[in-house]
């Protein structure tokens, strides 16, 4: 496995089982780039929403509502992480409970 994704999935593993949640530099940076851009669009949306045109009205609610329905920022650790967790989970589920004998 190349090293760059051997460090992904140990960083991911450490956020899933280990608690290290804290966001990183380029997480707190992608979500303050995200809060930027979110803020203009909706700083246009609210400029458009006070036209007299009906139209840019129209527009600038749809620009609202796309904002309101635009994903919370991810980043593959987080991503990684979580996807860990799942399948530790079917894992643990599938697995033979203690003390008792497999089929033969």
């Amino acid at each position: 496995m190349a090293q760059v994704r051997r460090t992904a999935y140990r960083e991911a593993a450490g956020a899933a089982f280990q608690g290290r949640t804290e966001r990183t530099f380029w997480e707190q940076r992608i979500v303050a780039r995200q809060q930027a851009v979110r803020g203009l669009y909706l700083a246009q949306a609210q400029l458009l929403g006070r036209s007299s045109d009906p139209g840019d009205r129209t527009l600038g609610a749809k620009i609202e509502a796309f904002v309101r329905g635009m994903p919370q920022p991810d980043t593959q650790r987080l991503a990684l992480a979580r996807d860990l967790r799942a399948a530790n989970a079917r894992l643990g589920r599938n697995a033979p409970e203690a003390g008792k004998e497999r089929g033969r």
